[in-house]
């Protein structure tokens, strides 16, 4: 075998929970983007929403990178700690934003708003994904990570 396919053939769970939280905040950051471009329905605060989209996936992939190459130390846990904080304030942004579009769909009743409709589709799309990946990435935070050893 060739060494590529040997690391990842010595991954433990917790990697590959990490890698599934990391794809799904590409997700949502993907979602909350066109839930920004939904006509008439802009995002508040959406540079800022941005960055930390962009910022978590990033520092979970340093953090990966971190606890594959350095092992268990603590500085890679903060990595991974800043990261749930960056998936928290996208989740927070899109909710804070989105809450009057469901009261308006819903609760006044106008289900017929298509662009209305998109954007609640589209943001509820990007806060599964980051609630997800937040779960993902508390879960694999109390798993091992070192690699295991073939045999």
């Amino acid at each position: 075998m060739n060494k590529i396919s040997d690391f990842f053939a010595k991954q433990r769970v917790s990697f590959w929970l990490m890698i599934v939280s990391d794809l799904l905040s590409f997700v949502g950051l993907t979602a909350l983007l066109i839930s920004n471009g939904t006509q008439n329905y802009a995002i508040d605060g959406i540079v800022g929403l941005i960055f930390a989209g962009i910022a978590a996936p990033a520092l979970q992939a340093a953090g990966i990178v971190s606890k594959t190459k350095y092992g268990e130390k603590i500085w890679a846990d903060a990595i991974f700690l800043l990261s749930l904080i960056c998936i928290g304030v996208c989740f927070a942004g899109v909710f804070i934003n989105r809450l009057p579009l469901v009261v308006d769909l819903f609760i006044v009743r106008d289900v017929y708003n298509v662009f209305g409709m998109n954007a609640f589709v589209s943001g509820v799309t990007s806060m599964l994904s980051y609630l997800i990946a937040a779960v993902l990435l508390v879960v694999a935070s109390f798993m091992k990570h070192d690699a295991k050893e073939r045999e």
